[in-house]
């Protein structure tokens, strides 16, 4: 553990070093979930992305563009863009069957964050994303290892979430919407009228009095959802709550950029009873689809100055530790299990790290051993059956099965004999 002078100096350090720091932390962090990190191109293709400009009227096109007489560039400008084009150019070695996850760390770039191109002001980011099949447990997993980062990093966090639903329920609901909030037209702002034909989704963003009110009789979009999408978002709800990531269901929270579709979620810091938005993600399977890659893409992304900015607020800094025990498991019935054991764990003050991913136990054993954990745990269909698990030592490779009952007292008894 850091001492409280080095956590000082730390602070009054520049912030490219303070950067560098952090970014260690999170890298470290994201590769010991099985994360690959991706290296950003910095230029893009002007009309690679001019396809995403036309399709997503709503998102920022303040790109700094650069024009060689043949072609014109852009710098990235921000993670989902950069990260989709990269996952384009290695489309041909993923995989059709496998789920992939990636991180990256970077610096993106726009004219209005620069502030007229002053590039020491352009912010970095960092984002967590996943890709292959249709797959709730990866998209749980996006929102763990985002929730449990911050965590690590000292923060109180809230989560927002919601279901944006699939194309269908939502063109509905936005149409429905928009025929309600004309009948309100008179008491609306003057912004939010602008935006009934451009965007009416806004309007959840609009801290008008009268606006407000009217929201409070407006649709929600979890009352229009078919079966396969209440079913699909009821079961991430389920693996969060499993988990203990701390959430809010907000059936107003909505991206008014378009850009996320499916389940969408916001990351709060909350301090002094105030709330900071850090990061935001969900499907981005559209955006996905207009860049040309054709695979369920979910993200989240967080722009890392305003995460210094916090850490600087709560004048600490706080270590990523090591597991001691690394949690197994190789069947559904086990995977549910697990999580109920990684809680009970955690409440008896062991540290641990529960792999929650459809993995090869020899995946998960190299997992363990890169991550530095002393034992794994492993649960499978017949110590489920059984009432039993198996317990290894990562040292010796000598495992064996004891009762579930017994695992907190004889995980803490090795663990003291590894000490001695």
């Amino acid at each position: 553990m850091a001492s409280e002078n080095s956590i000082n100096n730390l602070f009054i350090s520049t912030d490219f070093s303070y950067i560098n720091n952090i970014s260690k932390r999170i890298r470290d962090w994201c590769l010991s979930y099985g994360y690959i990190e991706l290296k950003l191109d910095d230029f893009l293709k002007m009309n690679d992305i001019k396809k995403v400009s036309d399709s997503f009227p709503n998102i920022n096109k303040d790109y700094i563009i650069f024009d060689n007489k043949k072609e014109k560039f852009i710098l990235r400008p921000e993670p989902n863009i950069s990260v989709i084009e990269k996952l384009n150019d290695l489309s041909k070695n993923l995989a059709e069957d496998i789920n992939y996850k990636f991180f990256c760390i970077d610096k993106f770039y726009s004219v209005s964050s620069g502030e007229k191109a002053k590039t020491d002001d352009y912010p970095y980011r960092f984002g967590f994303y996943a890709t292959g099949q249709n797959n709730y447990a990866a998209d749980a997993e996006i929102i763990k290892i985002s929730y449990f980062l911050l965590k690590e990093l000292g923060f109180d966090v809230n989560v927002k979430v919601n279901i944006m639903g699939c194309d269908e329920c939502y063109k509905k609901y936005k149409a429905q919407l928009a025929s309600f909030l004309k009948t309100k037209k008179s008491v609306l702002c003057n912004d939010c009228v602008k935006n009934l034909s451009k965007n009416p989704l806004k309007v959840f963003r609009c801290t008008n009095k009268s606006c407000r009110k009217v929201l409070s009789q407006a649709p929600l979009i979890i009352e229009n959802l078919c079966e396969d999408c209440n079913e699909y978002s009821m079961k991430i709800i389920e693996y969060l709550d499993e988990l203990e990531v701390l959430y809010v269901l907000d059936p107003m929270l909505l991206d008014e950029n378009e850009v996320y579709n499916g389940f969408y979620f916001e990351f709060e810091i909350l301090k002094n009873n105030n709330s900071y938005f850090i990061g935001k993600g969900g499907h981005l399977d559209n955006y996905a689809n207009n860049l040309g890659f054709k695979k369920q893409v979910t993200g989240a992304s967080f722009n890392m100055n305003n995460i210094i900015k916090r850490l600087r607020d709560l004048n600490k800094a706080v270590e990523f530790y090591k597991p001691d025990v690394y949690l197994a498991q190789i069947s559904e019935t086990a995977r549910i299990k697990s999580l109920q054991t990684f809680l009970n764990l955690r409440e008896s003050g062991i540290s641990c790290f529960c792999n929650i991913l459809d993995r090869s136990i020899t995946r998960q054993i190299s997992q363990a051993k890169n991550m530095g954990a002393k034992f794994i745990l492993i649960l499978g269909q017949q110590e489920v059956v059984d009432n039993t698990i198996i317990i290894r030592d990562i040292e010796t490779n000598i495992q064996e099965v004891i009762n579930y009952n017994n695992i907190v007292s004889e995980l803490k008894k090795r663990l003291i004999n590894k000490i001695n």
